[in-house]
């Protein structure tokens, strides 16, 4: 039986090929400044995408994106500022992005839900 951690790294590789897919360029994964980390660093069209990934296996009685607090957010909004002090992003516009994924082993199934452009509340423009 998978554990959280593994289920999210999981998570996480399957929204990098995905966005890899889509034209993103896949910089960096689970990128740590300070205490704060940031899942998926990407870019497209001079945007820089931070995104923060949540998993659940279909068995999982609590749904993803109950565990996406507005204080969470907060802190990745934190983290994408802190980011922008980097030489490598300074100059870059940013973008808050959520990826809810959910694996169905059963069905040998993944889901995966991208917002865009999520605000410091938590929602989705």
């Amino acid at each position: 039986m998978d554990n959280s951690l593994e289920t999210g790294h999981k998570g996480e590789q399957y929204v990098a090929t995905l966005l890899s897919e889509q034209g993103f360029e896949v910089l960096a994964r689970n990128h740590t400044i300070g205490h704060k980390e940031i899942d998926i660093i990407a870019q497209k069209d001079s945007i820089l995408h931070i995104v923060e990934v949540k998993t659940q296996t279909s068995s999982s009685p609590v749904l993803s994106q109950e565990h996406l607090s507005r204080q969470k957010i907060r802190t990745i909004y934190k983290a994408a500022l802190e980011l922008k002090k980097d030489p490598r992003y300074r100059f870059k516009v940013f973008s808050v992005d959520v990826a809810f994924v959910t694996i169905n082993k059963t069905l040998r199934k993944v889901d995966i839900t991208l917002l865009f452009n999520v605000d410091r509340e938590g929602v989705a423009y």
